[in-house]
């Protein structure tokens, strides 16, 4: 959008003032629409953009109940095979996520799980939105790329999500 800049009227009618004033009012209000939206999206980046998140790992792998206080889970054994995953809304070290945090990541983006207690990455792209069950999180993934472990009981595991970057394929430098 470019600033168109009128003149003020020195002569003319009440008409022509008002017709300015309207013009003016215009370009202010489509301005104001413009920052608005940039502001929002820039607040989005902000706060979604690399979230870090850590639960511990609890080794059952049922994803369809509540994995328990500061726990996350899988359904399979290996991170490489994960399609479910399951997060308690209480962090590693018990602050209470209220959901705002992680409802505002859709669908197609793309998250980095790792288990900072063996040293392994893995990246998925998330296939649905995140279902808040009041107590606990879940979501359905499909594993990318990265080193995969089978994580133990008790591992501290770290969730990044990547809203801005929802092509399946890893972009360059995703994996550093």
């Amino acid at each position: 959008m470019t600033y168109q800049r009128d003149t003020v009227p020195n002569k003319g009618t009440l008409r022509d003032l008002q017709a300015y004033l309207e013009r003016t009012f215009q370009n202010l209000d489509a301005w104001t629409l413009r920052v608005e939206e940039l502001l929002t999206s820039l607040i989005r980046i902000w706060e979604l953009n690399g979230v870090t998140i850590s639960w511990a790992f609890d080794a059952d792998l049922d994803t369809t109940v509540d994995p328990g206080v500061s726990n996350m889970r899988g359904n399979t054994n290996l991170m490489d095979t994960w399609t479910q995953v399951s997060m308690s809304n209480f962090d590693v070290v018990g602050r209470e996520l209220d959901g705002s945090q992680i409802q505002l990541v859709d669908a197609g983006n793309n998250i980095r799980i790792s288990d900072l207690e063996k040293g392994a990455v893995f990246y998925y792209t998330m296939d649905s939105d995140i279902v808040d069950n009041d107590t606990w999180f879940q979501m359905n993934v499909t594993p990318i790329d990265g080193a995969s472990a089978n994580p133990t009981d008790g591992d501290v595991m770290e969730i990044v999500w990547y809203p801005e970057l929802s092509d399946p394929a890893i972009p360059a430098g995703f994996l550093n």
